[in-house]
């Protein structure tokens, strides 16, 4: 190992998927790359290179491996940008986010921001990395703006649905679930804007039943982090009406 002067040589070789005596794999040796890569990442050094030389011994099937090392320079996190949300407010990507403002840049939290964003459901892509702007000017060269670039999905669903029991005979509903619901938007909704209903990040589902004797509603609304905190706000509401039928 060659070029490092912030990590020992020690800290370096225990990222390493190779040990001295196994056999050789091209997969391992680049994958050992990326985990040096990460390593750095991890403590602000984002641009942080590992390239490595594979050096076949003349006499022996044996391969040394060098890995060269330029360490580069730390950053610390300036601005985040988010792109590409149509529906979806700002601030509910924004809460999914790891990253800090200010704070030395960790290459992990930047992927598990990104991760946590394609778990929530609510985009088909999504992209979240660091890049240097205008506006880090001001702030100082070791600083990075980051960026994160959403293409948003569909997340409602409607279904109709018939059946026959002995009971109802023939029974019809409806089932209707938007999983990035926005109660701010019943307003707007009212006047004929029905596309304000979602991109609050809020759960909302409704299911109605309609028989000859029974007839059954359900709504549920949840909204999983209440003004951006950690705290859940749920509200479900039912109602059954039933028909006494004769004993003839």
């Amino acid at each position: 190992v060659e070029g490092n002067t912030l990590l020992t040589t020690e800290e370096i070789l225990k990222r390493s998927l190779l040990n001295t005596g196994d056999i050789f794999s091209p997969e391992k040796a680049r994958d050992t790359s990326q985990a040096i890569k990460d390593l750095y990442g991890q403590k602000g050094y984002i641009d942080a290179s590992v390239q490595y030389e594979l050096c076949l011994k003349e006499d022996e099937p044996v391969y040394d491996i060098n890995y060269q090392i330029e360490e580069g320079q730390q950053y610390k996190i300036g601005m985040i940008h988010v792109f590409g949300n149509q529906s979806t407010k700002c601030n509910v990507i924004l809460r999914e986010s790891l990253l800090v403002p200010g704070e030395t840049f960790d290459s992990r939290k930047l992927k598990a921001t990104q991760q946590r964003l394609e778990a929530i459901g609510y985009f088909k892509n999504v992209n979240v990395y660091a890049v240097r702007t205008a506006e880090d000017l001001g702030l100082g060269d070791n600083y990075r703006d980051v960026y994160i670039e959403v293409e948003e999905t569909s997340t409602g669903n409607i279904s109709l649905f018939m059946g026959f029991s002995t009971t109802d005979n023939v029974f019809g509903g409806l089932d209707l679930t938007e999983r990035n619901f926005n109660i701010a938007g019943l307003p707007q909704a009212l006047r004929g804007r029905f596309s304000c209903l979602r991109g609050g990040g809020q759960f909302f589902h409704v299911r109605g039943t309609l028989g000859k004797v029974e007839d059954n509603i359900l709504v549920s609304w949840v909204n999983p982090y209440l003004n951006d905190t950690l705290w859940r706000l749920g509200v479900e509401l039912s109602r059954t009406y039933s028909i006494e039928q004769s004993s003839d």
